[in-house]
C-alpha cells in the first residue's frame, strides 16, 4: 500500500500549498444549532471558506441534501452505523447527504465519515473518498482523471464508469478495504454491449488501478486493467478480465484463476464471524482460524480489516468522544463534574 500512502500525502501536500492558513468550519443543518453554517452548500460556496479549509459536518436529523463540491476542501463527518457498533460517537446521528458530486475545481478534496443516501459522482482528479456509506453506486462521470483513492467504505450498488466510451483515461485509482455490493436495480450502459444489469464493477479498457483488501458480494465484475490483491469474492462472477491480474484472493467458487496464491471454493461461513456480529460491517471480521488470516501478499489478512490501512467500524476515524456523563444541574459552589470517554481511532 505504499502507492496508496504516497497518493494521500500528495493530496494533503497540495491542500497545504493551496492554503497554508487553512481554517476549520462547523456545519450543522439543525436550525436550532448555532454553527458557522446550517447548509453544506452555503459553506462550500462561501467566499470565506477557502481552498484547503476543513469542514466538520455534524450529525443531524435534517439532511444536507444535494451537495456539489467545486473547490479543494476536506469534509469530515461523524461516521455511520453509529448505533450498531460500540464506542463510536456520543451523538449517534449521522451526517446525511442525498447525492455528492466532485465537480471540476474540487481537485484535491477529501470526504470522510459521511452517510450518502444515494450516489457519489467523481468528475475530478486527486480525490480521496474514505470511511463513507454510499447507499447506491459510485460513478465515474468523466475521463482524463488520475490519483483517486476510494477506501474503507460501504458501497451498496457497485462502482460504475459511465465515461468508459469517451476518449481519455482514468488512471492510478486505488480501491482498498471496501465492502462493495452489486447494483441490483436498474441498468448500466456499456458501449460495447448496451444496457446491462447486476454489475458490481463495470470499468472500461481505459480504466486502470489497484483493488486490494475489498469484499465483493454479488453481481458481475467487468474490468480490464486492474490488479486484484487480497480481496474476497462472494458469489461474484468475473467477466472481461483482460489485462487484469489476480494474486492472493479468495472466492467461494471457481470465478478466480488458479495459481498466484488464489483460493477457490472457500466456504464463507469459515471466513467471517457473520451473523454473530452486532453490526452490518462487523460481520466481515475474520473468525478464528479463517483461511483469510495470513493469506495476503504481505503475509497479513485478506479482506477489509487487513492491509496497512484497515477498515474502521462505522467509518469513525480520528479522535472521537463516545460517551459524556454529566448531571442535569450544578451550582456556583460545586460546579459541574463532567466525565468524557474518548478513543483515538
Amino acid at each position: 500500500m505504499k502507492k496508496s500512502t504516497f497518493l494521500i500525502l500528495t493530496i494533503l501536500l497540495s491542500l497545504s500549498y493551496l492554503n497554508a492558513n487553512a481554517k476549520k468550519w462547523r456545519v450543522n443543518s439543525t436550525p436550532s444549532i448555532q454553527a458557522n453554517f446550517n447548509s453544506l452548500n452555503d459553506a462550500i460556496n462561501s467566499l470565506s471558506v477557502l481552498a484547503g479549509d476543513t469542514i466538520f459536518l455534524e450529525g443531524s436529523l435534517v439532511s444536507y441534501g444535494e451537495v456539489n463540491i467545486t473547490k479543494p476542501l476536506v469534509i469530515r463527518g461523524p461516521g455511520y452505523f453509529l448505533f450498531e457498533n460500540q464506542q463510536t460517537q456520543s451523538n449517534k446521528v449521522p451526517a446525511k447527504i442525498n447525492n455528492l458530486t466532485f465537480s471540476p475545481g474540487s481537485n484535491g478534496s477529501i470526504v470522510s465519515g459521511v452517510y450518502i443516501n444515494q450516489y457519489l459522482i467523481i468528475s475530478e482528479s486527486n480525490i480521496v473518498v474514505e470511511n463513507n456509506f454510499i447507499g447506491e453506486s459510485l460513478y465515474f462521470m468523466a475521463n482524463n482523471l488520475a490519483n483517486i483513492k476510494i477506501a474503507k467504505s460501504i458501497i451498496n450498488a457497485g462502482i460504475i464508469q459511465y465515461s468508459m466510451c469517451q476518449p481519455g483515461a482514468i488512471s492510478n485509482v486505488i480501491v482498498s478495504n471496501n465492502y462493495i455490493h452489486t447494483k441490483t436495480s436498474g441498468y448500466t450502459y456499456d458501449c460495447a454491449f448496451g444496457y446491462l444489469s447486476g454489475r458490481t464493477l463495470m470499468l472500461g479498457t481505459n480504466f486502470s488501478g489497484i483493488f486490494s483488501n475489498n469484499v465483493f458480494e454479488g453481481g458481475t465484475i467487468e474490468s480490464y486493467n486492474i490488479s486484484y490483491q487480497n480481496n474476497i469474492f462472494i458469489t461474484s462472477p468475473i467477466y472481461s478480465i483482460y489485462s487484469s491480474s489476480f494474486t492472493n484472493n479468495i472466492c467461494d467458487g471457481t470465478q478466480l484463476p488458479t495459481g498466484n496464491n488464489n483460493q477457490q471454493n472457500v466456504v464463507m461461513t469459515d471466513v467471517f464471524v457473520g451473523a454473530s456480529a452486532s453490526s452490518f460491517d462487523g460481520k466481515f471480521i475474520l473468525k478464528a482460524g479463517s483461511p483469510a488470516i495470513g493469506a495476503a501478499n504481505d503475509n497479513g489478512d485478506c479482506g477489509i480489516f487487513g492491509g496497512a490501512d484497515p477498515y474502521m467500524l462505522s467509518g469513525v476515524s480520528g479522535p472521537a468522544i463516545y460517551e459524556i456523563l454529566m448531571p442535569n444541574s450544578g451550582s456556583p459552589a460545586t460546579g459541574i463534574n463532567i466525565t468524557l470517554k474518548a478513543k483515538a481511532n
